[in-house]
């Protein structure tokens, strides 16, 4: 099988690229960036070339994982998707629509049949609703639920607004100073 990756050098493509390749290292792997298009990426005991996305369409994957913006998915899946491509993303783009299943594995993975497009809700939703799905047997009729998310969440660059801790030189995610990952 043949799995891209899209948005391969972000925060969360490298960790995907890892996971896959220590644990899928049979499959075929291409990444594909369009800020770092060119550079080698190490993947399990391979070196990868990343690609330009445009270019996704010369290789045509079996699976697409997005890991990419919003623009970046409402561009290139719904073409993937016609070329027969099942794609999995992780922006908010297809999240609402009725037509996409949103889909957390462990919950209602089983669900997904032939569908070519599928969504995954954001990073707090999912593991709340990996706890609430083990306590629905259990009837709640109520829970407060309290998310706390990371500078990391805003990628590099939110990283990168962290460490300037007392506000000097200019922010690039964020309107205001990030302090102790607090704002």
């Amino acid at each position: 099988m043949k799995i891209a990756v899209v948005g391969a050098t972000g925060l969360v493509g490298e960790k995907l690229v890892e996971i896959i390749a220590n644990n899928m290292p049979d499959e075929r792997l291409c990444l594909y960036a369009n800020k770092t298009a060119g550079c080698f990426v190490t993947a399990g005991v391979k070196k990868l070339k990343v690609l330009a996305v445009n270019q996704i369409f010369d290789n045509i994957p079996d699976v697409a994982i997005f890991v990419a913006n919003n623009d970046v998915s409402q561009e290139y899946i719904p073409q993937l998707a016609k070329l027969g491509v099942t794609c999995i993303d992780n922006s908010s783009e297809f999240r609402l629509r009725d037509d996409v299943p949103l889909v957390v594995q462990s919950i209602n993975g089983d669900t997904v049949n032939d569908q070519k497009i599928i969504a995954n809700p954001n990073c707090t939703t999912i593991q709340v609703a990996i706890a609430v799905n083990c306590l629905k047997s259990l009837s709640p009729y109520k829970m407060t639920v309290c998310t706390y998310q990371a500078v990391s969440g805003a990628g590099r660059d939110g990283l990168e607004d962290l460490r300037q801790r007392r506000g000097y030189g200019k922010l690039k995610s964020f309107a205001h100073p990030v302090f102790d990952n607090v704002l």
